[in-house]
């Protein structure tokens, strides 16, 4: 529920912070800036993430990360807060190899061949949304949003 909440208010456009690690640079939007036309502005009455805030308030907003990392920063304490999301889960036969066999050509000399048959099993699909929120001396930076796709066999 946290998690989606947390999704939902990324979504929206509601998280605004300045990049302070390469690839985590994101420019706020101008406080008067009008939603594209045709779409009209979020409504959210569920408080949402910005910079500055502390980990306790991050915490009370998107609930405890599935993950922390420490990040290496000699001038101060900095980790990268993980948040996992499913997104879809899919399942479907995938060919894994092929095996060959005898099989009956028609008429000839020998009337024998060879058949290349699929071996299909189950491949299972999980996509997830992966919200990494930056944390530096306990106060949020900045947060960015990418997808993994995660594929198993029975």
């Amino acid at each position: 529920m946290l998690l989606r909440s947390l999704s939902a208010l990324l979504t929206c456009g509601l998280l605004s912070a300045c990049g302070v690690a390469a690839g985590w640079a994101a420019q706020p939007a101008p406080k008067d800036a009008q939603p594209p036309a045709g779409q009209a502005k979020a409504k959210s009455d569920k408080p949402a993430l910005a910079k500055g805030m502390t980990a306790e308030q991050v915490l009370k907003i998107a609930g405890k990360p599935d993950e922390i990392r420490p990040i290496k920063n000699p001038n101060a304490k900095a980790e990268a807060w993980i948040y996992r999301r499913v997104l879809a889960r899919t399942s479907r036969e995938t060919a894994t190899h092929v095996v060959e066999r005898p099989a009956f050509q028609g008429p000839g000399p020998s009337g024998e061949g060879v058949a290349i048959d699929p071996v299909t099993r189950q491949e299972r699909i999980t996509t997830y949304q992966v919200t990494w929120v930056l944390m530096i001396e306990g106060r949020m930076q900045v947060a960015k949003q990418t997808r993994e796709v995660e594929r198993s066999f029975d």
